[in-house]
């Protein structure tokens, strides 16, 4: 086999790679973008329910979708997916804790 077709080989074999790991990055943010809003939804739940077992129910809820984003942060970090402050914004990834009016 010539250079000339193992340089292209490596090259197609590389770009398969390369978008294979982008399809995954990619994922992993709707992931999270989908714990974020579950997490948010649970939360809000929490805020309009009355009965105990509504309660009890709401706060499961909010304990599981907080593992689980905490769980898909750890994998990110394990994967080395680094991700812009400004990507996180855009899509709404990052938690909002109030404005610095409501912390004083």
């Amino acid at each position: 086999m010539n250079v000339l077709n193992l340089w292209n080989r490596w090259r197609s074999r590389r770009n398969r790679f390369e978008m294979q790991e982008q399809t995954e990055r990619e994922e992993l943010i709707r992931e999270l973008e989908q714990a974020k809003a579950d997490w948010n939804n649970a939360r809000n739940k929490l805020d309009h329910v009355v009965d105990k077992d509504q309660i009890d129910y709401v706060i499961y809820l909010l304990e599981a979708a907080e593992k689980r984003y905490n769980m898909l942060l750890k994998k990110a970090k394990q994967k080395n997916i680094l991700i812009s402050m400004d990507e996180w914004k855009a899509n709404g990834i990052v938690m909002n804790f109030g404005s610095e009016e409501e912390k004083a």
